[in-house]
């Protein structure tokens, strides 16, 4: 089995962390056969002793090796396991129609990316690892804005929870000759822009670059939803 073919088609090979060392096995096998970017479902790591988030350390040496790769890591809209929680207003004996939506569970049909998105970095994966590029796939753009709101209200209140890095692009030491005590000059926010959009985070301890992957467009509007897919990079910057 090969993933490239003739350096025009690239399919995706989809990978669960939820063992970590048979994890890097896969990882290793797709690589090796041409994989371009793998897949990653947009939900929570089941486990023996329950589920709980990629962004854990325990799965480090996974995102180690993806980032060493400089392999892509799509969260493309699935099922994520979220209906049981619409279930439980919609009732468990709702038949699934296909391309029949129902407009409540429309409501939270973002919501297991922007967990996913949050798990990365409130338990510190892109914090560790800066280098990775987590491709949102098909999850609409709506929900970016208000996320954003969301961390930066959340850092205000505990900023003793979200991980710190000492990235030479975003802080710069100095010695105080004098008292010898070690101070940081720390980064204030200079906008982050890309070719299809700006998003300027200013009182946000790291930035979010929100590029768009399918628009050419010069100049697209951070709130639409009509954007199919976004790569969200973290900078730590």
């Amino acid at each position: 089995m090969q993933f490239n073919y003739e350096n025009r088609i690239f399919s995706t090979p989809v990978i669960s962390p939820c063992i970590v060392e048979q994890g890097i096995e896969e990882l290793e096998w797709v690589l090796e056969r041409g994989a371009k970017a793998i897949l990653v479902r947009p939900a929570p790591v089941p486990g023996l002793r329950g589920s709980r988030s990629f962004g854990l350390p325990e799965f480090d040496p996974f995102w180690a090796r993806v980032a060493e790769a400089d392999i892509v890591v799509g969260m493309h809209s699935s099922d994520s396991g979220y209906s049981r929680y619409t279930s439980d207003w919609t009732g468990r004996d709702v038949e699934m129609l296909p391309f029949q939506p129902q407009a409540f569970s429309m409501l939270t049909s973002w919501r297991p990316v922007e967990d996913a998105v949050s798990a990365l970095i409130c338990h510190g994966a892109l914090s560790r690892f800066p280098t990775l590029k987590i491709a949102v796939i098909e999850n609409g753009s709506s929900w970016v804005e208000p996320l954003l709101k969301t961390l930066k209200d959340a850092y205000k209140k505990m900023p003793q929870d979200f991980p710190r890095t000492r990235s030479r692009s975003s802080r710069a030491t100095s010695t105080s000759a004098r008292s010898g005590k070690r101070t940081w000059r720390s980064w204030r926010g200079s906008s982050a822009r890309t070719t299809c959009c700006s998003v300027r985070t200013t009182r946000i301890p790291r930035a979010w670059v929100i590029r768009s992957a399918t628009s050419t467009s010069s100049r697209v509007n951070p709130r639409s939803s009509s954007a199919r897919s976004w790569v969200a990079t973290w900078r730590s910057s």
